[in-house]
């Protein structure tokens, strides 16, 4: 909820330093943060890779009120990692006035790295610097796909789900790829 009520305040100025702005509510990652906002705001926290935010400046403010939490005056703060999250949160509020997402909680990174230094922009790379998933990643989560491992290594092959498996010489494998086209092929519509 502070991270929307900011978003609502600065808008694209919070997002100033990041490799871009709000892609829109139509990615299918987008929908996913406004589902889980709507199904299970609780979860959130365990759901989401968290925020990444930048700063010139930051200081204690106040004293340690002692119930674990202390307030911070922050200067040229800048979210360079989590700008979907936000702007998704937002656009969920905006569009659901009466929902209540105070459960929903993120993990917050702030990190001092002035805007005119060499470290910032390295940090913001770094933190957008990702290898891309692609859907056939998903299958490592299928447990249908370990059980059909099992069931064709009694037939003496090797059945390699996860596309960035080694498949060992001597052995013989059947790829993901090859297993989709082989079922694709049984189908009155392979398509």
């Amino acid at each position: 909820g502070d991270l929307v009520s900011l978003h609502m305040d600065k808008g694209k100025a919070l997002y100033e330093r990041n490799i871009r702005y709000f892609l829109g509510g139509r990615s299918d990652v987008n929908k996913a943060i406004r589902s889980t906002l709507r199904d299970d705001p609780r979860s959130f926290f365990y759901l989401n890779n968290g925020i990444t935010a930048v700063c010139d400046g930051i200081e204690p403010k106040g004293n340690n009120p002692g119930n674990g939490f202390r307030k911070f005056k922050v200067r040229g703060l800048s979210i360079i990692n989590g700008a979907q999250t936000v702007a998704s949160a937002a656009e969920f509020v905006t569009q659901n006035p009466g929902s209540n997402i105070d459960d929903a909680k993120v993990m917050l990174t702030l990190i001092k790295a002035p805007a005119d230094g060499q470290f910032g922009r390295r940090v913001t790379k770094a933190r957008n610097h990702q290898n891309p998933v692609q859907m056939a990643n998903f299958a490592s989560l299928d447990e249908g796909q370990e059980r059909l491992r099992q069931e064709i290594s009694y037939l003496g092959y090797t059945y390699q789900y996860r596309p960035e498996a080694n498949i060992a010489p001597g052995t013989h494998p059947i790829t993901l790829d090859e297993a989709i086209r082989a079922l694709a092929v049984q189908q009155n519509d392979a398509r």
